[in-house]
């Protein structure tokens, strides 16, 4: 964390007129996958930066999953930690896997999941991300 987290929630996260993004990024040298975060707002105040191993079958767009799955656990984790709610928070989140947006984006706009959706690859990481913002009572925007 680059800033305390009840000040991280207070002032940036619970400001509507602060506008919070999140930005991933992942590797997948020799097999190994891993992922990079850093949630910060538009004005560039930099919050939270964060980087770990992503698990399961090698591939970008898993790896990508898991770098975008970070937001919404450490947001959660904050807000436990805190004691404070970050519900109704607009976040922008960014990739540079297109795929991934898509199927993002896609999943936004049905509030049941359908049965086909379960086979595509890396569903059970998408699927997490879509859950664990909709739980927050987090509206994110993926670009």
């Amino acid at each position: 964390l680059v800033v305390n987290p009840f000040e991280l929630i207070g002032q940036y996260i619970n400001n509507d007129e602060e506008e919070v993004i999140i930005v991933s990024d992942s590797s997948v040298p020799d097999e190994r996958m891993s992922f990079g975060l850093v949630i910060g707002t538009t004005r560039g105040v930099e919050l939270v930066h964060v980087s770990g191993p992503a698990w399961g079958t090698p591939s970008s767009h898993r790896a990508e999953s898991w770098g975008m799955l970070a937001g919404p656990i450490l947001l959660e984790q904050l807000a436990t930690y805190t004691g404070l709610e970050i519900q109704g928070t607009k976040v922008s989140v960014y990739s540079d896997n297109e795929g991934l947006i898509t199927r993002e984006r896609e999943r936004q706009r049905f509030s049941t999941n359908y049965p086909s959706a379960t086979l595509h690859p890396d569903w059970d990481v998408t699927e997490e991300i879509h859950t664990r913002y909709e739980k927050l009572g987090i509206e994110a925007q993926y670009i």
